[in-house]
């Protein structure tokens, strides 16, 4: 994993992403035109420009109702002893 590779704080990007499709009323989600950097030392990082493809991106969340959903999805796992 990414965040495990370099010193940073835990970040949740892929729990985030599909919580969306659970609970995406917690999300504020906005369309903005983006590009791709093909070349170079940023190749392959998305930017923000005028007149490039329209995407939807989630801008901000309810970072309480996430993280009580997020609870009460790790506190409903079993495990199966098999």
């Amino acid at each position: 994993c990414y965040a495990l590779a370099i010193p940073q704080v835990y970040y949740c990007w892929d729990i985030l992403a599909t919580a969306y499709l659970a609970r995406p009323q917690l999300y504020q989600v906005v369309e903005v035109e983006t590009d791709i950097i093909t070349t170079g030392v940023s190749q392959g990082r998305t930017i923000i420009k005028s007149g490039g493809k329209q995407i939807r991106v989630m801008k901000e969340i309810d970072k309480e109702s996430f993280y009580s959903y997020l609870l009460q999805q790790f506190a409903s796992y079993t495990v199966s002893q098999n």
